[in-house]
């Protein structure tokens, strides 16, 4: 029985996913079962400052990351991750390392769990806009999304079906 607790744990620490910080470096940490442990430094990283959020994201004083992945641009200052992959900072919202172009941080809200989010100026699937849809009617069940006119499946126009409903 301890035998199994050991190899138990040397199994699960062995695939931790995260940030890990050292005097000298940053890297990010993940496992794949085609790639095995695969682990990503952060040359640009400031270890002095560098704070890991949760395990997708981190930020140091000029920068901020998710994944190991830099999101370009963001402010580490007014940095907040928000749900699902959805951050923001005082400038713009963001889908995992990707800017969302026109989103409104102001009004910037996740939808449902599947990738959806909306503002006052529309709704968004990941980073792309989701033509035509009402964001004041917009429901969202997974990959798929609804309003009061058209049924969406990601960022297009689809037949309602009966798991869009």
């Amino acid at each position: 029985m301890k035998r199994l607790a050991l190899i138990l744990v040397f199994i699960i620490s062995g695939c931790s996913v995260g940030y890990k910080k050292t005097p000298e470096n940053i890297t990010w940490t993940t496992w794949n079962e085609g790639n095995g442990q695969v682990i990503v430094r952060l040359p640009n990283a400031d270890p002095t400052s560098f704070i890991a959020i949760d395990e997708s994201y981190g930020k140091d004083r000029f920068r901020v990351y998710f994944e190991g992945k830099e999101i370009e641009g963001a402010d580490p200052e007014t940095f907040q991750t928000i749900r699902w992959y959805f951050s923001k900072d005082s400038r713009a919202a963001y889908y995992r390392e990707k800017e969302i172009v026109g989103a409104s941080v102001s009004h910037f809200t996740p939808v449902g769990s599947g990738g959806y989010s909306k503002d006052h100026n529309g709704v968004f699937y990941q980073v792309l806009k989701v033509e035509g849809a009402d964001q004041t009617t917009f429901e969202a069940k997974s990959f798929w999304g609804k309003d009061k006119n058209n049924c969406y499946f990601t960022s297009k126009k689809s037949e309602c079906r009966q798991h869009a409903n």
